[in-house]
């Protein structure tokens, strides 16, 4: 989304074991990765490669094609304070709710990570991930509990419904990194499987007309 909103051309490939491509793949002591595996999206640009949101964020910045570039920096500084709530709240959340929680783990998660691969990787691959996420998580003091995860969702779906307001984007009726981020966290826990997190999303009317009104045009 955030090409698009950049005016950048740019090309979907889609790859089953693309976080084993990923220039990340091999874990280091300070990365933000929550597995063992590579961070995604990776985004190709011959002659360079990264991966992550930051990465693509950072490049695009640098190349003077930066969505938020008319912002003033009182503007920027709250940008990027609900990117960084997205990423270091509501995404961890996410992740325990799809890789902690046994009954979503067991009926969901391990067939949709699994079942490409045959019998045993099949039960094997999935079961490694989930230590490693699991792991990763608590390292990072954050908790897996299926009831604490859904309260971090919740609190970060109303402090964007409280930022968005009455508006169609977030700042200045212009779209930014923001709304790129938020909308492919908010459509994912709209589409999600499990019931009692999809209905978070149904409470801040605002941020599924967000959701479903999204164009990047």
């Amino acid at each position: 989304a955030y090409l698009a909103i950049s005016r950048l051309e740019y090309v979907v490939n889609v790859r089953s074991n693309t976080e084993y491509m990923s220039p990340s793949a091999i874990p280091t002591k300070n990365s933000d990765c929550y597995s063992h595996n590579g961070i995604t999206p990776i985004i190709r640009i011959p002659p360079l490669f990264f991966c992550g949101f930051n990465s693509l964020v950072n490049f695009i910045e640098l190349k003077e094609r930066s969505a938020s570039s008319l912002l003033d920096l009182q503007a920027k500084a709250e940008m990027k304070a609900y990117i960084s709530l997205i990423q270091d709240k509501l995404l961890p959340a996410e992740i325990s709710v799809i890789w902690a929680n046994n009954d979503y783990y067991e009926k969901l998660t391990k067939h949709k990570y699994g079942d490409n691969l045959p019998f045993p990787l099949n039960q094997i691959v999935p079961w490694l991930k989930r230590q490693s996420v699991v792991n990763s998580l608590r390292s990072q003091q954050f908790s897996i509990g299926y009831n604490d995860a859904k309260s971090t969702i919740k609190q970060v779906l109303e402090a964007l419904s409280n930022r968005l307001g009455t508006n169609l984007k977030f700042f200045d009726n212009r779209l930014t990194e923001l709304d790129a981020l938020a909308y492919g966290h908010l459509k994912s826990i709209q589409d999600c499987d499990i019931l009692e997190i999809k209905s978070l999303i149904t409470n801040y009317p605002n941020l599924v007309s967000f959701c479903n009104d999204f164009n990047v045009c």
